[in-house]
């Protein structure tokens, strides 16, 4: 147990305090110890002439209650004995007042104080009651000090406490000094019941880690995830841990409780209510869990809560305005749930808030103007939901503000000119709105911007010119507009631009050479626009260019062979436009592209054989050109391509045999509309037409080869069922003929169409057919499951009475895939708060095609998902999928996290794992961990030493600073002094303080790394 002993204080009543009263709030657990600090007084009113008691004073919670010293004072008519003069009815004078004792503590102790009296009462007796209740406590008579009152511990719950005089022997008048002081303990049974019902309705017995839970009484703190101050629990850290079930509402009785970490588990069910008794919490979550039904409206009765994060969950229904009534509240997550109704205004009666973020749930409504008046916001995320009418412009006045996320909703109107106030903001995102209206130039004036995300709104105008003055923009995006006039060439200043997106819209004139001055840029898309003129050769020095998209323009000339120097360029998109010449020989030096879009111009001469240097390419589109000679038989070595379209140009002499290497991969292959082209299909790429896995357009002679031939897939898994195919052409004059085809024999055969399983012969039999039309036959087969090992088949072509084997393969192997992930982070080293990404990326280095591949990402606790790839879902676990990854191929997914304020100093170990139905005989390859290390401070102690003053009211105090992180720290700074070394003392004094009055001292600690404490606050 531990108690929590309220001082007493006796000095002249007109002294407001003695005491200094020092408040400290922790920002990213940088822990501060308080040594020496008394704590204020709590006047209580006297109340004079209550018969029965039944008038009291406004009720004081005994976490806080001192009563301080008062006095009884009055007037006797005549002797009393004891029993005239003890009661709450016998009308003395007395004092009362109403005690609320919260959940999960109960009151161990109380020590009465009589002193200074005259008259004939020197004595006092103290009463508690429940109230409208039983008596529960009443003392003996003091006449100095009483060690203890108690005659029994009192629980939970709201009393009626008097203080009266005792007996007298003589009428008169009378004065008797008094006071109270009260000490409290943890409720064990309750803190205990508390554990026990957590343990149980959440399936403790099955949970990750359980030790020590349920052990013998007086174990609790030593219980896993359980941690106790002096016997008090006041901490509970259970987050990823394999809770499942609902939360009991007996939580509400741990009273100390302090922080309540449940996140990243399967909870289900609603918060319960009774939680709005942990009138000690600072910070509870509760994050990505399944917990439904609403928001408890007694949530805001939590008045000390610093921080909530109930984000990834499906709670729904309005947010209650009692939450406004948590003035000490920071942060407000509630995001990804499916929460309804409007934004309550009385949000904006959180004047500590810093982070609040709503995103993805299902508001509505406008934004209220009165969220401006949130002086201390630094990031408000309201993204993805239903929003309607104007941002306000009274967001301006968020001078703090660094992340503004609006995106994806329908709000509407003109971008307010005054956000250009907003100086610390480095992400702005009004993006997929129904904003119009040109974009304000004053945007210019975000010095700190980063990220800047109007794209797919409704804005005209011009681009403006003040938007080259963002330096530290990184990310431009302003696609899906009716932006026009031409690109400004201001926007070369922006050396820091990674991504300039620019596409559709209706931007006119030529590209500014100086966009070459962008030495960082990775993507320049300024594609589907009316832009004109050259394709500036400049470009070339560019050398970090991922992507470069220049399609559906008007751009004219040749193409540059300087854009060969792009060393980097996966991508290269210059399609539909005007463009004319010779496809440059230089293009070949681009090894990492995999993308090279050049179709619709008027490109003319032959295709450059060098193009086959490209091994990663794997889209090659050259359509509706002017392209003449041969198909180079070199195109045969791009064994990554999917796609190659050469259709409608001037091309001329046979289809290359070779070809027939790219059977691996190929999914289009066009040949259509060249008139001259000649030759044959080779019989590779025919088998892989016949599979369904490729598409081929030619206007030459094609040929199969042989009259009946089988077709199968490239290997079998265990299982799984696989179709077998037969693809007939007999000869012209043919009168009949039949097919029989007998697979291997435990191979179960079904949904044989248009034939018949003989399951005598184990044949599948199809025919007779008396013409010689082509047919398509097929049937399904599924191989056991403990199949392994090659799979035989037998089959006869039976044409007039005359039979032959079928062509095509006879034998099926187990496919066998080998996948390698790797995981890489952006950073080495992230601190509190910053945001990273990872990037995910498999690849099949096995023979056959992976079927089914997933990758599976489990975040640590530490880390919130704040967006990823397209294909990927889940939050705490995020899933990628992949589908089908074929021999050779590659594919990559981004993830966007955010390390939490609270995360501990350390490594973060990150792992990552693939998955597929084919079998994958090397499993080593198949995780793969990032690890990002947090840099944090670990201990400051802030130690306040008070120095006596024996002439009050003046007063002064030692302030000293101790740095324990073993390197300097750079300077503490304080509003009135400079600490620039460890162990520094400063002294400092107050003023005089008059009868009735205070004063304050605010002190300010400051760390090098731009992370500030808030403020300390002295007072006397």
């Amino acid at each position: 147990m531990t108690s929590k002993q309220i001082s007493i204080h006796e000095l002249n009543r007109s002294i407001a305090s003695d005491g200094l009263l020092l408040q400290v709030r922790l920002l990213l657990s940088v822990a501060l110890t308080l040594i020496a600090v008394p704590v204020a007084a709590l006047d209580v009113q006297e109340t004079t002439d209550f018969p029965g008691g039944s008038s009291f004073t406004s009720g004081v919670s005994v976490g806080v209650l001192d009563s301080g010293l008062n006095t009884i004072s009055g007037g006797l008519a005549g002797n009393c004995s004891n029993n005239d003069c003890n009661g709450a009815s016998a009308g003395d004078t007395q004092d009362s007042f109403l005690m609320t004792v919260p959940a999960g503590l109960e009151i161990e102790g109380l020590t009465l104080t009589s002193s200074g009296g005259t008259g004939p009462i020197n004595e006092l007796r103290l009463m508690i009651r429940n109230v409208g209740s039983d008596l529960v406590n009443e003392s003996e008579a003091v006449n100095q000090t009483s060690s203890n009152l108690l005659t029994q511990s009192i629980p939970a719950g709201e009393y009626a406490v008097s203080v009266f005089g005792g007996s007298a022997q003589s009428a008169g008048a009378f004065s008797l000094n008094w006071s109270l002081s009260i000490s409290t303990t943890a409720d064990p049974v309750a803190q205990r019941d508390a554990l026990i019902a957590l343990y149980n309705a959440t399936d403790g017995d099955n949970w990750t880690n359980n030790a020590g839970w349920l052990g013998a009484a007086g174990t609790e703190c030593s219980w896993f995830g359980v941690t106790c101050a002096g016997g008090a629990v006041v901490r509970i850290f259970l987050e990823n841990n394999g809770l499942t079930g609902t939360i009991p509402p007996e939580i509400g009785q741990l009273g100390s409780l302090d922080r309540l970490f449940l996140g990243n588990n399967q909870l289900s069910g609603p918060i319960p209510p009774e939680w709005g008794q942990l009138s000690s919490a600072t910070f509870i979550s509760l994050y990505d869990n399944q917990l439904s039904g609403s928001l408890p409206p007694e949530l805001g009765q939590l008045s000390n809560l610093e921080v909530i994060e109930l984000f990834g969950n499906e709670l729904a229904g309005p947010i209650p305005p009692e939450l406004s009534q948590l003035t000490k509240l920071q942060t407000l997550s509630l995001s990804n749930n499916q929460l309804s109704g409007s934004i309550p205004v009385e949000l904006s009666q959180l004047a500590n808030l810093r982070r609040l973020s709503l995103s993805r749930n299902e508001l509505s409504g406008p934004i209220p103007p009165e969220l401006g008046q949130l002086s201390n916001l630094e990031s408000l995320v309201l993204n993805s939901n239903a929003l309607t009418g104007p941002i306000p412009a009274e967001l301006s006045q968020l001078t703090n503000l660094q992340m503004l996320r609006l995106g994806s909703n329908e709000l509407s109107g003109p971008i307010p000119p005054e956000l250009g106030q907003l100086v610390q903001l480095t992400s702005l995102s009004l993006r997929n709105n129904e904003l119009s209206g040109s974009i304000p130039p004053e945007l210019g004036q975000l010095i700190a911007l980063e990220q800047l995300g109007l794209d797919s709104n409704q804005l005209s105008g011009p681009i403006p010119f003040e938007l080259g003055q963002l330096t530290n923009l990184q990310l431009l995006d302003l696609r899906f507009n009716q932006l026009s006039g031409p690109i400004p060439v201001e926007l070369s200043q922006l050396s820091n631009l990674r991504q300039l997106l620019l596409n559709f819209n209706q931007l006119a004139a030529p590209i500014p050479v100086e966009l070459s001055q962008l030495s960082n840029l990775r993507q320049l898309v300024l594609n589907n626009n009316q832009l004109t003129g050259l394709t500036p050769p400049e470009l070339s020095q560019l050398t970090n260019l991922q992507l470069l998209s220049l399609s559906s323009n008007q751009l004219s000339g040749p193409i540059p062979p300087e854009l060969g120097q792009l060393g980097q360029l996966t991508s290269l998109s210059l399609w539909q436009n005007e463009l004319s010449g010779p496809i440059p020989v230089e293009l070949s030096q681009l090894t990492n592209l995999q993308r090279l879009w050049l179709e619709d111009n008027q490109l003319t001469g032959p295709i450059p054989a060098e193009l086959s240097q490209l091994t990663n390419l794997q889209w090659l589109w050259l359509s509706n050109n002017q392209l003449g000679g041969p198909i180079p038989p070199e195109l045969g070595e791009l064994t990554n391509a999917t796609q190659i379209d050469l259709e409608r140009n001037n091309l001329s002499g046979p289809v290359p045999m070779e070809l027939g290497n790219l059977d691996t991969n190929l999914e289009f292959l066009g040949l259509a509309q060249n008139p001259s082209l000649t030759g044959t299909i080779p019989q590779s790429l025919l088998d892989r037409q016949a599979q369904g896995l490729l598409t081929i357009t030619f206007d030459g002679t094609s040929v199969i080869g042989c009259e009946a031939q089988r077709v199968l897939p490239e290997g079998y898994i265990p299982g799984l069922p696989l179709t077998v195919t037969i693809q007939t052409q007999p000869e012209t004059g043919t009168g009949s003929y039949a097919i029989e085809d007998q697979p291997p024999s435990s191979w179960a055969v079904s949904n044989v169409q248009g034939g018949v399983f003989d399951s005598g012969t184990g044949t599948v039999k199809f025919g007779p057919y008396f013409d010689a039309n082509s047919r398509t036959l097929q049937y399904d087969l599924t191989p056991p499951a403990n199949a392994s090992g090659t799979g035989v088949f037998s089959g006869t072509y039976s044409k007039d009475g005359v039979s032959t084997g079928l062509c095509g393969p006879s034998t099926l192997e187990p496919s066998r895939s080998d996948l390698v992930v790797s995981k890489v982070a952006s950073v080495a080293t992230a601190a509190p708060g910053e945001q990273f990404s990872y990037t995910l990326t498999v690849s099949n280095n096995g023979p056959n095609t992976a079927q089914g591949v997933v990758l599976t990402d489990t975040l640590p606790g530490d880390l919130a998902l704040l967006s990823a790839s397209a294909d990927c879902t889940g939050l705490s676990v995020v899933e990628c999928s992949v589908g089908d990854l074929t021999p050779g191929a590659v594919a990559s997914f981004t993830l966007e996290v955010e390390v939490s304020d609270t995360a501990p100093a350390g490594a973060i170990d990150n792992t990552v794992s693939v998955s597929a139905i084919t079998p994958d005989p090397n499993p080593s390859n198949d995780t793969s961990t990032a690890t990002v290390e947090i840099e944090k401070l670990s201990a400051l102690n802030l130690v306040i030493n008070q120095i006596d003053a024996s002439s009050c009211p003046d007063m002064s105090a030692l302030v000293t600073v101790t740095d324990q992180f073993g390197q300097s720290l750079g300077g503490l700074t304080g509003s009135n002094f400079t600490l620039a070394e460890d162990g520094q003392s400063l002294p400092f004094s107050l003023s005089t303080v008059s009868t009735g009055s205070s004063s304050r001292l605010a002190v300010s600690i400051v760390i090098d790394r731009s992370t500030s404490l808030s403020n300390a606050d002295l007072m006397n």
